[in-house]
């Protein structure tokens, strides 16, 4: 509840500051980081299986689960 209250006082300052056509720009980069942020998730775990064991716990995710070994390395994790 937190963060949706968070989330509705930043839109609000930024049209209260900036008017309606910088709110309307606001929500739309809001809305392109989230398709590039889950396109990216995506690309990078599609199709990766993991184990289970004889008591039905899938196996600990490491390097062998993303298409993208350098990712954890190197980048920042989604």
């Amino acid at each position: 509840m937190c963060y949706e209250i968070l989330h509705a006082s930043i839109l609000f300052g930024v049209y209260s500051v900036f008017g309606w056509s910088s709110l309307k720009f606001y929500l739309c980069y809001i809305v392109i980081g989230l398709l590039w942020h889950e396109t990216v998730n995506y690309i990078e775990h599609y199709g990766i299986l993991r184990k289970k064991d004889a008591n039905g716990v899938y196996e600990s995710i490491n390097k062998m689960h993303s298409w993208n070994q350098l990712s954890g390395a190197v980048m920042a994790r989604l």
